[in-house]
């Protein structure tokens, strides 16, 4: 019983610095099916070497709060303001420069503030019923524009294990899997694609519901290794109760929904699920992509 207790009042297990509570008891075998887990991990067939790697740390011995002189920090500038709100380019489209955290090659402490995303969960969240969508994800207090919200960690799997678990779990669970592609295209033209799946190994990240009009967005952040881990922050302020969101398409644009609608719904490998997110430029599906499909 007093497991039962612990487990209801922090899905995390006390491994959050701030517990996140299940708000329905009777959904304890949902929620702790899988092996909580605080940054990616390697899936079975990754390379163990590139998570193994180790990018440079800064010598800022006497600093608690790296400043512009810091080695991290002048790759690409500071990436976050002193309240902790990732900095952006442009207010209306969240983009941004390549985010590098301090690492744990730095000298300088745990405190410091270009450690944001690492230290995990900094606002009080709970996972709840949502009315046909299962288990999602909201707000327990007020959250600013451009403030971390959680990764989206799980196994870091290469193309072929994706692709495999997404067949398997497409047709086990009705559509339901939680397999996110993540593409970063380079200034060379080049383009990083990551798969990440946190159906057995994840985080509270694998509780956010999809959205076709989400309150968050995606910013990939380097902290030990090239590895990225998956940061999301709000798109707006957030109220109390407010369930929280993002695109499964990785991007939160109206307009790049809408140009991708057409192209998602055609010719569809396998049976869609509908997408219940209510917004008003709704594709009427969950997104999902066909590249782990093919042959």
């Amino acid at each position: 019983m007093d497991d039962m207790t612990s487990i209801c009042a922090d899905i995390s297990k006390g491994k959050e610095r701030i517990p996140i509570p299940l708000e329905d008891k009777a959904d304890i075998p949902d929620v702790t099916d899988f092996v909580y887990v605080l940054c990616p991990i390697p899936g079975p067939d990754t390379e163990r070497a590139e998570f193994r790697s180790q990018i440079a740390g800064c010598h800022c011995v006497n600093e608690s709060d790296c400043s512009t002189g810091c080695e991290c920090i002048s790759r690409f500038g500071p990436s976050y303001d002193k309240d902790g709100r990732v900095i952006v380019k442009d207010a209306d489209t969240p983009s941004h420069c390549p985010v590098f955290e301090c690492n744990r090659a730095c000298a300088c402490k745990a405190s410091c503030k270009n450690r944001l995303v690492q230290s995990g969960v900094h606002h009080k969240l709970s996972v709840f019923r949502t009315p046909g969508k299962g288990l999602g994800l909201r707000a327990q207090q007020f959250i600013e524009k451009n403030m971390f919200v959680c990764e989206y960690a799980g196994e870091v799997l290469d193309r072929n294990t994706a692709a495999q678990r997404t067949k398997i779990l497409a047709s086990k669970h009705s559509g339901h899997y939680y397999i996110l592609v993540v593409r970063e295209h380079l200034a060379d033209n080049k383009m990083i694609t990551t798969y990440i799946d946190p159906m057995y190994v994840g985080n509270v990240g694998r509780f956010i519901n999809h959205s076709c009009n989400p309150n968050l967005y995606m910013v990939p952040v380097r902290i030990n290794n090239n590895i990225p881990r998956i940061a999301l922050f709000t798109l707006r302020d957030i109220q109390v109760g407010e369930e929280l969101t993002f695109s499964y398409l990785g991007t939160h644009s109206v307009e790049s929904i809408k140009r991708n609608k057409d192209t998602l719904s055609s010719s569809s490998p396998v049976e869609r699920r509908n997408c219940m997110c209510g917004a008003e430029n709704c594709m009427g599906f969950l997104p999902l992509d066909s590249t782990l499909f093919r042959e």
